[in-house]
């Protein structure tokens, strides 16, 4: 008997103790009663009180109201008379918005993301500077607060949502002052530089974890409560904000997923704090049923973060010009682009519109990406003409992709939290100029240009330092593609999946370009003035043209944190 008594109670603890962890047992509402026969109580019990589980119905016993734990009454004689489990989890004090329930892994992922990219931040900048280098606009300074505005004047309009006024504002200034306090203390103390060079406060983007605070707020206050689509109107403002920063070239790629996943955690943060000082107060709207059920909610939007695979580019000899072919063959025999492991960077909605047939709906996809290109078989040439064998020749350039592609989009829900999805899209690709210069290290070029140059920086002496020969230009184009991927996705909480998915793209892609060979002059007699008005004069005349289709196919894998509904 006593090891059924034991055993009941163990099995009592840990059912309560996984309700509260997991937020998935509410056994509020259960009075689970135990009467035990007067026996002699273990000499351990006599006369305390072990906090395990939670007291009885504090009307019945005042006593016990304020903490949580399990009473074990004993007679004074030392007989057990009875024991009473009442379990209670912390919606009893807070209702549905608890403190913990606060807090997410969502911008985890997006901050690691963003240490990660810090190796491949000046790639991205390459990237913007041969896409978009002259884009210049200031509508993030007022977009940033896009989400804040549209959740304050929804209040102001009278539509109800998750707080009253007094909590609301209480919850969006912890957010506020949350991630200014960490935006302003990383700022001052990484002192990073800016990419346009003006100022060492780059990094996190505090324009980037502003958007993120007024979104998150926006989907916590209505895109919980009424509407998914205050969720995604949010947090699509928020992303535009971030690219932008990186479009106006006033932050790195680092930077933005830093500042998107300080957002975040702002947000966590300070209606944590308010769950803790108001408890139920100030709480007029509950969360929507069902939002972590893959099968009443197949739609989403998500951000996402790969990686991306193509396949070589060989150079077409047939298109080069008969002249081209007769003296500069060998300068080009056997070239082809190489293309490296790019990063990408994409937004993604998918709509299911029928929630009663939920497994077809349409989307769209816009993927930002930037890859290392290198072109092998160039050629870097000595002062008489002879192709120098230098193993540190260096030939690369970034390539950047904008793509945009729309489709169809299909969901199959496993169970209520696991969903397997596949779709096929249509769309465009552009890719951006690529600049390849093939050049090894030279000592006396590097002398040179430090004697005209004694107040240079380290790293203007390093890129003065080569010898230059190949040169091939390709031009931006843009073409048609089409694509297909599969993903398996998993609902977190409040709304919240995530996501990895593996695409295939494929574009018959125009290359067009000039190849220029710098097999006969002397850079050495020349001063750097000299060297360019010679370069000016020279290109047109030593300059042919190519043009040829190829195929640029690319498998990309990735991860995405998603906005179900």
């Amino acid at each position: 008997m006593k090891l059924k008594r034991i055993v009941t109670l163990l099995l009592l603890l840990s059912a309560a103790m996984y309700g509260r962890a997991a937020g998935e047992i509410d056994l509020t509402d259960y009075a689970v009663q135990m009467e035990l026969q007067e026996t002699e109580a273990p000499e351990c019990l006599k006369g305390k009180e072990y906090l395990s589980l939670c007291t009885h119905d504090a009307s019945q016993n005042a006593a016990a109201e304020g903490y949580d734990g399990m009473r074990i009454n004993t007679l004074s004689s030392g007989l057990v008379n009875k024991t009473t489990f009442s379990i209670k989890t912390d919606s009893e004090k807070y209702g549905s918005y608890t403190p913990l329930r606060e807090l997410s892994w969502m911008p985890v992922p997006i901050m690691v993301a963003g240490f990660i990219a810090k190796g491949q931040k000046k790639k991205f900048r390459e990237a913007r500077q041969n896409l978009q280098p002259d884009f210049h606009h200031r509508f993030d300074d007022q977009l940033q607060f896009g989400g804040i505005a549209l959740a304050t004047g929804l209040k102001i309009a009278g539509v109800e949502g998750r707080s009253t006024w007094g909590r609301y504002l209480a919850s969006t200034g912890f957010s506020y002052a949350t991630m200014a306090l960490i935006v302003n203390v990383v700022k001052n103390s990484a002192h990073e530089m800016r990419p346009d060079g003006s100022t060492a406060n780059s990094f996190p983007s505090g324009h980037t974890a502003t958007a993120f605070v007024g979104a998150t707020i926006l989907h916590k206050e209505y895109g919980l409560t009424r509407s998914p689509w205050y969720s995604v109107a949010g947090y699509a403002m928020a992303t535009t904000t971030g690219v932008m920063r990186s479009l106006n070239n006033r932050h790195w790629i680092s930077d933005i997923l830093v500042g998107a996943g300080v957002g975040i955690l702002s947000t966590d943060l300070g209606y944590m704090l308010g769950d803790v000082i108001f408890k139920k107060k100030g709480i007029v709207r509950e969360e929507r049923e069902g939002l972590n059920d893959l099968r009443k909610n197949p739609s989403f939007f998500s951000i996402s973060m790969g990686a991306g695979f193509s396949n070589d580019v060989p150079f077409n000899m047939t298109t080069l010009s008969e002249d081209m072919q007769e003296t500069q063959e060998l300068a080009v025999e056997g070239a082809h682009l190489r293309i490296g492991t790019a990063t990408n960077v994409q937004a993604e909605l998918g709509y299911f519109p029928f929630k009663s047939f939920p497994y077809i709906g349409v989307g769209a996809r816009f993927r930002v990406s930037t890859a290392p290109v290198r072109a092998n078989g160039m050629k870097v040439y000595e002062d008489d003409g002879t192709v120098l064998n230098n193993p540190q020749v260096d030939i690369t350039d970034q390539m950047a992709v904008f793509s945009e592609d729309f489709g169809l989009y299909f969901h199959y829900p496993l169970s209520r939290r696991f969903a397997v999805g596949a779709k096929v899209l249509a769309g465009s690709q552009q890719h951006s100029d690529v600049r390849l210069y093939a050049k090894a290290w030279d000592e006396g070029i590097r002398a040179k240009y430090l004697a005209e140059n004694p107040t240079c920086t380290a790293e203007e002496l390093d890129d003065n330092s080569y010898t230059n020969g190949d040169q091939i230009r390709i031009m931006k184009d843009t073409n048609f593609k089409w694509g297909a991927g599969i993903s398996l996705t998993y609902a977190y909480r409040n709304g919240i999946a995530w996501k990895v998915y593996a695409d295939y793209d494929s574009a018959n892609t125009d290359f067009n370009g000039m190849y220029y060979s710098d097999r006969a002059y002397n850079r050495d007699t020349m001063t750097a003035e000299d060297y360019e008005n010679y370069l000016d004069e020279q290109f047109k005349s030593r300059t042919r043209s190519f043009s040829f289709k190829k195929a640029l196919n690319t498998l990309s894998i990735g991860a995405s944190m998603s906005i179900m509904f």
